[in-house]
């Protein structure tokens, strides 16, 4: 659990990125009075922990008491919404949900955590991680086995139709296959094998939108220097693992790997020369290894900028602003 000096940090490193990102609009408008962390806050973030009840009345309490409030969207969802996604994916799993229970879950999620203002890095590598686990099953069935079940089906269709009416087959092959074609289309539409397939591509789609929603939000605290990298990379391999699961397909992750990569470059424009040029330094020679996630999956385009020479080029510039601000060149000030 974050302490409240931490918090209060990122709050500020947030408004940092939001003023910059808002400087030109004069409608918007953000104000450090009134800071939220008092007792009584600290009393109600640290009541958000408690684990959910998974019943009819428990789920009721947790939407009205702990899901509804501001505080949840605006304090506790940056740092720390992995311990209730994770408890709601847990709970689909082990008990046996259907899909369509672990993609509501993700879609109640989702929509809240539109009100939060910024994301920390740690929530998303963790739900990341642990999606896995909680998804396998709903992502489990093969595309042989799928094509395996559809052939059973026509087969026994078929030999029906041809074993009950082979005479109307023999006088009339035309309208005998038009019949024919207008039942197997009614079998697979009423078949489970058609309903799994949309339920499983329904939990995909909320699964890539929930982490871009979350990659959109995130920001890193330049204090802590290499662990924002290391972060991003945490990150990055653990979507990947997404897609060797079988949860996202390869476009997907190029998508929200790119996502990544944008967000990572807004950082280090707006706050990036608070690194250290040690830091910079090991970003710079990371980027050329192969086993860097980004540098293993392919561009859209064969003459789009790579991913790594996006970060590169940020890189570079971030350095230069910090060897003009050392030598008194520049300074960085809030815009008004």
């Amino acid at each position: 659990m974050q302490s409240p000096t931490s918090r209060f940090l990122m709050r500020l490193i947030a408004l940092i990125f939001i003023h910059t990102a808002m400087a030109d609009d004069n409608q918007y408008f953000i104000s450090l009075e009134n800071n939220p962390f008092t007792t009584d806050n600290d009393k109600l973030l640290e009541s958000f922990y408690q684990p959910i009840p998974f019943n009819k009345e428990g789920f009721a309490l947790f939407l009205k008491e702990t899901f509804n409030r501001d505080l949840y969207a605006k304090e506790f969802m940056p740092y720390s919404m992995h311990t209730h996604v994770e408890q709601f994916l847990r709970w689909a799993h082990q008990s046996g949900q259907p899909s369509t229970n672990a993609a509501a879950s993700l879609r109640l999620f989702t929509n809240r955590m539109k009100a939060a203002p910024y994301m920390t890095v740690t929530p998303l590598i963790s739900i990341t991680q642990h999606l896995p686990a909680s998804l396998n099953g709903y992502f489990g069935d093969a595309p042989g086995s799928v094509f395996s079940s559809l052939k059973r089906l026509l087969k026994r269709l078929m030999f029906r139709a041809f074993n009950t009416h082979f005479e109307f087959f023999r006088s009339e092959p035309g309208q005998f296959f038009d019949t024919l074609s207008t039942d197997i289309l009614h079998e697979i539409q009423a078949s489970d094998l058609m309903q799994h397939e949309i339920d499983k591509e329904q939990l995909r789609f909320i699964v890539i939108r929930f982490l871009e929603i979350g990659i959109s939000k995130l920001i890193w605290s330049p204090l802590d220097q290499e662990d924002v990298w290391h972060s991003f990379k945490r990150l990055s391999g653990a979507l990947a693992q997404l897609e060797q699961n079988g949860i996202i397909i390869h476009d997907d992750l190029n998508d929200l790997l790119t996502s990544l990569v944008e967000r990572l470059v807004y950082f280090f424009e707006i706050t990036g020369s608070d690194l250290s040029p040690e830091t910079l330094a090991m970003i710079e020679q990371d980027l050329q290894s192969d086993l860097l996630t980004i540098n293993n999956v392919a561009e859209q385009e064969e003459f789009l900028t790579r991913k790594s020479e996006r970060i590169a080029d940020a890189v570079k510039a971030t350095r230069a602003k910090l060897i003009a601000r050392t030598q008194g060149l520049i300074t960085e000030v809030l815009p008004a």
